[in-house]
């Protein structure tokens, strides 16, 4: 009786452990065959690129913005430019653009790595004190892009070959040789001495900053245009400047001359520049690039310890291109 008893017992448990396991079942397997949400959303292409807005001194920073890739270069480009409005989306009290913010690009055009930007009539309506500010904005945020090496400016479909405030002189093709910040750094040497790109840092709402200058520094060793630029970086920028050494560099000297050999510049540093007893630092590594990337013919840097060849930490070796470089991440 016992036995007939356990079996009564036993047998309906089993059954319905038996139900709920197939319907359990059923329900996994239809789980599996649906894609997770954040699985699409890990799917998501996103690009980055830097857009260059003032700070509340009116200095220029490069912002690195992170977004969802569009169908097309064109409209990548115009999502670039309109970032640059006073009232943008990534405007702050921090970090303001400096287009007007009714002003609109009527077209855009790429073609040969030449972007023609064809603003309305209201793009006249800008303060004159930013006119170079603007102008070196629009150009350094579009050439900082994978496939743009120059801006041709129109406005209402005639080209601009002076701004339409001060009467600031424009080239039919603007590139980075236009320079930034250029009056950030003031000097008796103006015009005299050779003009460099340095990068520096900005403490910012308890942040700091990479910031490129354009300014004119003395040769009086007569060093090369390499060494010069690369010398400059490690020397401070002026007591009457809010900008200060990179950290990165507030030790670091040149051993030797650099060496120019198939359009990579080989420097010799001090050890500071490590990230660890083989590699160098990737922070060191971006900025330099950054700044030896106006230079002519230098299209990458290479680091030397000893005669011997170091490589950078962290460094993808497929992707050295200096439109890849984030440097002041900035999240939107």
């Amino acid at each position: 009786m016992k036995k007939k008893k356990i079996i009564l017992i036993f047998v309906p448990v089993l059954v319905v452990l038996l139900v709920v396991g197939v319907i359990l079942g059923n329900v996994f397997n239809k789980n599996n065959d649906e894609t997770p949400t954040d699985q699409v959303e890990n799917n998501v292409n996103y690009s980055f690129n830097n857009v260059y807005l003032v700070d509340n001194d009116n200095v220029l920073v490069p912002l690195s913005i992170k977004y969802e890739t569009f169908d097309s270069v064109g409209e990548e480009l115009m999502y670039l430019v309109t970032m640059l409005k006073e009232n943008s989306s990534i405007s702050t009290n921090t970090f303001k653009g400096l287009l007007p913010k009714d002003c609109f690009v009527k077209s855009l055009d790429l073609h040969d790595g030449i972007v023609k930007v064809n603003f309305d009539s209201n793009f006249v309506s800008y303060e004159g004190k930013n006119e170079l500010k603007l102008l070196e904005s629009l150009v350094w945020t579009l050439c900082d892009y994978k496939d743009v090496m120059g801006v041709s400016l129109l406005i209402e479909d005639k080209e601009v070959k002076n701004m339409p405030v001060n009467n600031t002189p424009v080239d039919k093709v603007i590139t980075k040789q236009i320079g930034i910040n250029n009056f950030l750094l003031t000097s008796s040497i103006m015009g005299k001495g050779e003009r460099v790109l340095s990068y520096y840092e900005k403490k910012i709402q308890d942040k700091y900053y990479y910031v490129p200058v354009t300014h004119y520094v003395s040769n009086n060793l007569d060093l090369s245009i390499y060494d010069l630029t690369i010398n400059t970086l490690f020397k401070d920028p002026g007591l009457t400047s809010n900008l200060q050494i990179c950290r990165i560099f507030e030790k670091t000297k040149m051993v030797s001359t650099s060496l120019l050999t198939d359009n990579i510049l080989y420097l010799s540093l001090t050890e500071d520049i490590l990230f660890d007893e083989t590699t160098v630092s990737l922070d060191v590594y971006n900025v330099l690039v950054k700044v030896v990337s106006l230079l002519t013919d230098v299209n990458d840097v290479s680091f030397l310890m000893e005669l011997e060849e170091v490589m950078v930490n962290g460094k993808n070796s497929e992707e050295n291109e200096v439109s890849k470089i984030e440097l002041n991440k900035y999240y939107i």
